[in-house]
């Protein structure tokens, strides 16, 4: 008996230390490849965020592989938006602004940023968008978090679909009271191996499983996926669009649109029909063919809300496809060259509101 005792304490004493051992390489190969902290507490992407008194933003202070908050809540480097060195502009939006597949660095408002340090002097662009951001989260945002730091230009990437889902958005309920911190204690080696198992998937199954997913989704709401364009969601948008273009101007902001983006220059193509299907499973109620229909739409309303309130609108769309489906990682969020041709076309736009006021 006691030898059993002993080689189940051995077995469990050797698993932790290879429990221990395969945490600290994880820890390391984040440290080696991203500059991530040891002992970092985030273990996912979705800790980044937070919900508090101020709504629904970026986490201040945390890192994980390469997404870096800084401590004033921002995605990137340490730019302090008190200083008032220089022209300060935010950069707003959801997933395609924030930066999901990009290099470290490399997400558009970060190029912005380098395409703007041609102008005299300094000009601060900040990231202030976050995953999942819906435009009345992104007016909320802009209200209570961004506004009393006085941005001189505000530029928002909307992210129609959103409007796809139901019921419509909403903004984030504020919480009040303190956000408990995140606790070191936990692994970042799990979450590793999920991705790897996931990455490994053939794509045929994953395509397989996407569609199963949808499918199970409609049949439980007993939906008849849609496709055509939804006009009342379309006035939902453009309503919205309109309420925040009058909240950033009425505080004293330039606002500048940017037009919507996606990568179905055609939808007939075996790849167009595999990421039209992942696509869908975000909006069940439609089909992949009405998801690009109604971006389309929702673009010409971006453009008429910037024309009717005398704004300036960024429309990276040609630019976007001389490149082709090489600019997007998926259905809609970009690699390094999309971004870089989002920035460059925005940076066009924006140089001449913010270039001279930063030389004085």
């Amino acid at each position: 008996m006691r030898a059993v005792r002993s080689r189940v304490g051995s077995a469990v004493a050797a698993s932790l230390v290879a429990a221990s051992a395969l945490e600290f390489t994880v820890r390391l190969d984040d440290w080696a490849q991203f500059g991530v902290p040891l002992a970092a507490p985030a273990v996912s992407m979705a800790e980044l965020a937070v919900r508090d008194s101020l709504g629904f933003h970026a986490r201040a202070g945390v890192h994980f592989r390469q997404y870096r908050i800084n401590r004033w809540g921002f995605r990137g480097d340490d730019v302090d938006p008190r200083s008032g060195r220089g022209p300060l502009v935010f950069a707003a939006g959801a997933s395609e602004t924030f930066g999901l597949y990009e290099s470290p660095g490399r997400d558009w408002p970060q190029q912005l940023q380098d395409s703007l340090s041609q102008c005299a002097g300094p000009v601060r662009v900040l990231n202030a968008a976050f995953a999942g951001m819906s435009l009345p989260t992104v007016r909320q945002d802009f209200v209570r978090r961004l506004q009393p730091h006085a941005p001189t230009v505000w530029v928002y990437y909307p992210t129609p679909m959103q409007y796809l889902t139901t019921p419509l958005p909403t903004p984030a309920e504020p919480l009040p009271g303190a956000i408990p911190p995140l606790s070191p204690w936990r692994s970042r080696a799990l979450p590793r191996f999920r991705d790897a198992i996931k990455r490994g998937i053939p794509e045929p199954l994953l395509d397989l499983g996407r569609t199963l997913m949808t499918a199970r989704a409609r049949k439980a709401d007993a939906i008849t996926a849609r496709t055509t364009v939804d006009q009342d969601r379309l006035d939902a948008f453009e309503r919205d669009l309109r309420a925040l273009v009058g909240t950033v101007r009425g505080a004293g902001t330039t606002p500048v649109l940017v037009v919507h983006a996606n990568r179905f220059a055609d939808t007939t193509s075996a790849d167009a029909r595999r990421m039209l299907t992942a696509w869908e499973r975000f909006y069940p109620e439609f089909t992949g063919t009405a998801i690009v229909r109604f971006d389309a739409a929702a673009a010409e309303r971006t453009r008429t809300v910037a024309a009717d309130s005398g704004i300036m609108l960024v429309d990276p769309r040609p630019r976007l496809r001389t490149l082709g489906t090489s600019a997007f990682r998926d259905f809609g969020h970009f690699n390094d060259s999309g971004a870089a041709a989002v920035a460059g076309e925005t940076a066009r736009a924006v140089s001449p509101l913010v270039c001279r006021s930063s030389a004085r």
